[in-house]
């Protein structure tokens, strides 16, 4: 056709290895030749194609499993120029919690001669992301999100990064219901799905629209597994007062699931109901959860021992919750949450001198990328004293550290209900906008 259809640029090796030029151009040639141009997203130039077909085999490989990271790896030293898979290298990373890591392949990636600006704005968006910016994160991943609306996780990690990151949760619907390929997709079989209706459920709940979720997801309290869902449809259900909806879910949990996924429910509705002012609703899960071990203290895992703590905690039994907090911190000594949960413990006994030592303690576990971790804890012990103004001034010093508005956190703390009506409380969640 006299048409130039894609230009190819040089290949370079030693003269007594002209194979090696063969198969690279070969290998840049089918890469320009992709039917799809899938690698058009982020690419300026055709990937290797075999690394290219690596990308799509991890399509099914869930990003916390070390499988993933080999794949992105290999399809690094396949093409050290494809871009893709050093992007997913780094969520691999970040998912795991692996922030040191996550910063240093984010300043790798920084430092290499990047030439589009869709490469750019990622490499600023994960900057931001991993030094607790959640303004800038949330205005780079706007403007992701705004080049390739209809990508299933794009679009799922801006309805999560606008419920959790920057507590706007009026912003999420519009996001949810622009993903139109949800119509085609099977979503009995989608993790991604699964998670992207818990943030829509969620964010309905925060707005005060338990109705919604209900309505949309109803259909998951019966079937097997789909537990983000079934979280969603127990706050919901707690908020409209439907106690056998309450129970059908947690009968599904029992019959199918695990006996620890089972208490974490029954925890959950120990904490929501407190959080509703409905005391002995609470007790009734917490004990419904402590009844259900038949092992000796001695016995438990240490995940049986953190519910069981958790449980005496919510229900008041203070100086039960004591003893198992104090084996949880000899198992962990660094353990954020059960440090300060023993502190409040103690302090709830009458041992505050003890107390004050814990925070203390707490205090010397201070390092980067904990993203108002400390302060968080801090806040909550301040809570549990009845100090509102220690209480606000380490709320603010979290949230701006990076601190999420997760579940269980902030306006949906049991600890911080004291506290919601307090302008000063609704300047922490807002303190991102």
């Amino acid at each position: 056709m006299n048409e130039t259809l894609e230009t190819i640029e040089p290949v370079t090796c030693p003269t007594d290895s002209p194979l090696k030029c063969i198969e690279e151009l070969k290998q840049r040639l089918l890469g320009s030749l992709l039917g799809d141009e899938r690698w058009t997203y982020y690419e300026e130039e055709p990937p290797n194609y075999e690394a290219y077909k690596m990308i799509l085999e991890a399509e099914n490989v869930d990003n916390t499993d070390p499988e993933y990271l080999r794949i992105m790896n290999e399809a690094i030293a396949l093409d050290s120029n494809y871009f893709e898979p050093k992007m997913h290298r780094i969520t691999y990373y970040y998912n795991i919690d692996e922030f040191r890591t996550t910063d240093s392949l984010i300043q790798a990636l920084a430092r290499d001669n990047l030439k589009g600006s869709r490469q750019k704005n990622i490499v600023k968006l994960w900057n931001a992301l991993v030094r607790g910016d959640n303004k800038k994160a949330f205005t780079y991943l706007k403007k992701e999100y705004n080049i390739e609306p209809d990508d299933l996780n794009n679009n799922s990690s801006t309805m999560v990064v606008a419920l959790q990151f920057v507590n706007r949760p009026e912003a999420v619907d519009s996001i949810y219901n622009k993903q139109l390929a949800m119509e085609k997709i099977d979503s009995l079989n989608c993790l991604t799905c699964e998670y992207r209706f818990y943030t829509k459920g969620m964010a309905d709940i925060a707005l005060g629209k338990p109705e919604i979720p209900i309505e949309m997801f109803g259909k998951y309290a019966s079937v097997k597994e789909f537990y983000w869902v079934k979280d969603v449809l127990l706050y919901a259900y707690v908020r409209t007062g439907q106690q056998d909806k309450i129970d059908e879910i947690l009968n599904t949990v029992k019959l199918t699931g695990n006996t620890n996924i089972w208490r974490d429910k029954c925890l959950l509705l120990g904490k929501q109901f407190l959080l509703q002012g409905k005391k002995e609703a609470s007790d009734a899960y917490l004990d419904l959860l402590l009844g259900s071990f038949d092992l000796s203290d001695a016995e438990l895992k240490e995940v049986e021992m953190e519910q069981k703590a958790m449980a005496h905690f919510y229900k008041g039994d203070f100086p039960i919750a004591v003893r198992f907090f104090e084996e949880l911190v000899e198992v962990d000594p660094d353990d954020i949450d059960n440090n300060a949960f023993l502190a409040m413990s103690l302090w709830k006994t009458g041992r505050t001198e003890k107390a004050e030592e814990v925070m203390e303690k707490l205090e010397r576990l201070r390092t980067d990328y904990q993203y108002g971790a400390i302060d968080y804890a801090r806040a909550r012990y301040f809570a549990s004293t009845g100090d509102a103004d220690l209480t606000i001034q380490h709320l603010i010093r979290a949230v701006a550290a990076g601190k999420r508005y997760n579940p269980g956190t902030f306006q949906d703390d049991v600890l911080m209900r004291p506290y919601k009506e307090m302008d000063a409380f609704k300047n922490v969640l807002t303190f991102w906008h």
